[in-house]
């Protein structure tokens, strides 16, 4: 007959192997979530901070004849920072310039007067909205949507305009910390691109990031059936670490949303409205990544994205954008307008926000060889 001690040690032992790697969540790995001012009001900051790490406010722009923030008026208003901001809200807070079609103003980074003038009005806004940081998505350096890559001069000196932007805005971040009576803290800079494997070599070339924080993968957006497929996101990963940049800087772009063959989108809520029954596989576990001519990711896709940027050891993840999925819980605003659940009575099934939650966590050990 086994002793006691044996038999309790047996129990341990058991129940560390059953519970003890089970939802273990990586402390070092992020979950930046981009938020465009048309998503502010209906969004439940409670519910999504405790699934992301970063939100970044999207977006404002710059003039670039003078240097001056532009569109100050998609700057969240009280109401939203409040709702935010709420102590059990641990979500940082980011504030984004440029963007697809905004970002001309990036242009300003050419001439020293216009960067310092911008930083300038920076500074104050962090000051005044006490953000945590900064998000560039300028799209792209040296390139235009309608003509592709500029000369090789135009290239390299938006890339030199681009590192003094970054050096910068470190310096001057910094120099506010240093200023500041109660230890402020160390306000974040970061910046998104396209993972074309140019764009790495130039951001390696004019030391770019040395000077960020974190570099968002905007792995989305192909051509064809599935505009973000898994391979892809595999590729774009190995190609930024193969071409040096530093793997815990880098973050994998998820997107929220699907595509069909023109290249029209829906966002994930519309199509889990939509089309339930078809996306949430024969054996009700959300694996369908297209339904009729839409390609997009799904439950089970986001989840197995997010457990290979773990394994492979980079800063995290990214999301275009938060409010693309399924709403969590119902949200009230102030004025009295109300905006359902929509995760059909099952969000820790159905949204992409509690995907990236458990990709996050270990559902058991990994070992260390495969890592």
């Amino acid at each position: 007959m086994m002793k006691s001690s044996s038999f309790l040690t047996l129990i341990l032992i058991t129940l560390f192997f059953s519970i003890g790697f089970k939802q273990v969540v990586v402390a070092n790995s992020v979950v930046f979530g981009y938020l465009p001012e048309w998503r502010y009001h209906a969004l439940s900051f409670e519910s999504i901070s405790e699934h992301v790490t970063h939100i970044i406010f999207f977006s404002l722009e710059m003039d670039p004849k003078t240097g001056m923030i532009t569109a100050m008026d998609r700057l969240p208003n009280v109401e939203t920072l409040q709702r935010a901001k709420r102590a059990k809200n641990k979500a940082k807070l980011y504030i984004c310039f440029g963007g697809n079609g905004r970002s001309d103003g990036f242009k300003l980074v050419l001439n020293k007067n216009k960067r310092q003038v911008f930083l300038t009005q920076l500074i104050s806004l962090m000051n005044q909205y006490e953000f945590d940081g900064v998000d560039y998505n300028w799209e792209y350096p040296g390139y235009s949507f309608q003509h592709g890559y500029s000369n090789d001069q135009v290239v390299n000196n938006d890339y030199k305009g681009l590192y003094n932007l970054v050096k910068e805005t470190r310096e001057a971040f910094d120099k506010l910390s240093k200023k500041s009576k109660n230890g402020k803290k160390r306000l974040g800079i970061t910046l998104a691109y396209y993972p074309d494997g140019r764009q790495e070599k130039l951001f390696l070339k004019y030391k770019i990031d040395q000077y960020v924080d974190y570099m968002h993968m905007m792995t989305y957006d192909q051509h064809g059936n599935q505009h973000s497929s898994y391979e892809f996101a595999i590729k774009s990963v190995e190609q930024a670490i193969d071409i040096g940049l530093p793997s815990k800087k880098l973050t994998l772009g998820l997107p929220f949303y699907g595509r069909d063959h023109t290249g029209h989108w829906t966002t994930y809520e519309d199509i889990l409205s939509k089309h339930y029954d078809k996306i949430k596989g024969n054996n009700k576990e959300m694996n369908v990544d297209k339904v009729l001519d839409i390609g997009f990711n799904s439950v089970v896709t986001i989840e197995e994205k997010t457990k290979y940027a773990i394994k492979k050891r980079i800063g995290g993840v990214m999301i275009w954008e938060i409010g693309q999925d399924c709403r969590i819980k119902e949200v009230k605003e102030k004025n009295g307008n109300v905006h359902i659940e929509t995760c059909k009575g099952n969000a820790p099934a159905n949204s992409l926000h509690f995907a990236i939650s458990r990709g996050r966590g270990k559902e058991e050990k990994i070992k260390e060889e495969e890592l």
